[in-house]
């Protein structure tokens, strides 16, 4: 640097030398800023600008929650093992900036586990504290410039019994990368010497491959021709209720709440063979069915379904 500074600045006194100086460690640091900073992909960009259109009438986002119950729980093992997971997945340790791109963070502290002992309390005091949670982590929405996207909570419910309480946003992790996490975290914690198969593709790679191929160039043709459909899409199913639904006090969301239903063996096989039979998946007969629900109860019979979108190439 300074030998750049003697060979096209000579006339510049020290003073004038040291500010350049500056000024190009500045210029330096911007660039390398900038340099790992990279832009979002659609899907990334969605859940940006679906949290700021619902901010001030149902503020959610498109993030994941989990609760794992787990006996004899090591601690100390279980962090330790997810701290090697932030290290090698680059997305745990990702933010993303309001300008709509996302930047890698160089150094990042242990994220240390919340931890609560509820051993000692009565089964009231457990289930009104476990309630609290689960509404606070279930509709956690995270913004932009936060770090960490997740946050992970364990319970100690008595002696040996434990939850842990698992929450992450899908900015920076899909359904298959929570799998894959999952998994992997398991056989950090079972076995700390674990040698996990060496990453050989980011997700920036990733990113980079998508923009270089025009992929998202050519999903924005797309676009044009479904913004011109949209004039005359339907609105969502008109079904009756018995009140029109609420916020809670103080909530700046609607809250939500997980129905489920689990399908005998005989029953799911034989939608299994009609699915095969019609060449189609299980997710788009499941899909079908749940519309004609709908349409049954449905005050018009044209309405648009709102889906989830997983577009791994």
């Amino acid at each position: 640097m300074s030998m750049i500074i003697e060979k096209n600045h000579t006339h510049l006194n020290v003073n004038e030398k040291k500010q350049l100086l500056i000024e190009l460690i500045e210029k330096g640091s911007r660039l390398s800023i900038e340099h790992q900073s990279y832009p979002l992909l659609d899907i990334q960009e969605s859940f940006l600008i679906g949290k700021q259109i619902g901010k001030y009438s149902d503020f959610v986002g498109c993030h994941a929650y989990l609760e794992i119950e787990q006996t004899h729980l090591d601690i100390e093992r279980l962090n330790n093992a997810w701290h090697t997971l932030m290290n090698r997945h680059e997305m745990l340790h990702t933010i993303i900036l309001p300008e709509g791109k996302q930047k890698r963070l160089e150094f990042f502290p242990f994220y240390s586990f919340n931890v609560y002992d509820l051993s000692g309390n009565t089964e009231e005091q457990k289930n009104f504290f476990l309630l609290t949670l689960r509404e606070r982590m279930s509709h956690k929405v995270y913004l932009p410039q936060q770090w960490p996207l997740f946050e992970i909570t364990i319970v100690k419910k008595s002696g040996i019994h434990y939850t842990i309480h698992f929450s992450i946003d899908e900015w920076i992790a899909d359904f298959a990368s929570i799998e894959i996490l999952m998994k992997e975290w398991y056989a950090l914690y079972t076995d700390p010497g674990t040698r996990l198969e060496k990453l050989e593709f980011t997700f920036k790679n990733y990113v980079h491959y998508v923009i270089k191929n025009n992929v998202q160039e050519r999903n924005r043709t797309d676009v044009d021709y479904w913004m011109n459909k949209m004039k005359n899409l339907h609105g969502g199913p008109l079904l009756p209720v018995k009140e029109n639904p609420v916020r809670g006090e103080g909530k700046s969301y609607f809250k939500r709440k997980r129905l489920e239903y689990l399908l005998e063996n005989a029953l799911f096989e034989n939608l299994r063979k009609i699915s095969r039979e019609n060449k189609i998946t299980m997710t788009i007969l499941f899909l079908v069915l749940f519309s004609e629900v709908l349409n049954k109860w449905s005050k018009s019979s044209s309405f648009s379904l709102i889906m989830t979108f997983f577009n791994r190439m």
